[in-house]
């Protein structure tokens, strides 16, 4: 799991592309697109960076306009995250529920124990 400044863009950046081999967007489209609170452009490139650098998504800058724009790839790692993503949620509710069925068959096993004993 990513922390959450690193989720969010990284799911914003996966909803983007969807089905797309790349993806060209200026820093403000993203921005607007990732609704991050006191994202600026500085954050923004330097969670890019870390998610470059950490094999999640493929990088290139380029100007058009004299504007700063963001060639995106995303790599195999990102392209698998939310499925990894939904495989941890699922274990953990697994883990949940069979943990409150054994606390429940404990609180049931120990009335009948109770109930035999007094």
């Amino acid at each position: 799991m990513l922390p959450y400044k690193k989720d969010k863009t990284l799911r914003a950046l996966i909803k983007l592309i969807g089905e797309k081999p790349a993806l060209l967007i200026t820093p403000p489209d993203l921005i607007n697109c990732v609704a991050e609170e006191g994202m600026d452009q500085e954050r923004l490139e330097k969670t890019l960076n870390d998610l470059f650098l950490e094999g999640y998504i493929d990088l290139v800058y380029s100007e058009r306009q004299k504007e700063r724009v963001y060639c995106i790839t995303l790599c195999k790692k990102g392209k698998e995250y939310e499925r990894a993503r939904k495989e941890i949620v699922r274990g953990l509710v697994y883990k949940l529920i069979v943990t409150a069925i054994f606390a429940v068959i404990s609180f049931v096993f120990g009335l009948i124990l109770k109930a035999i004993f007094t």
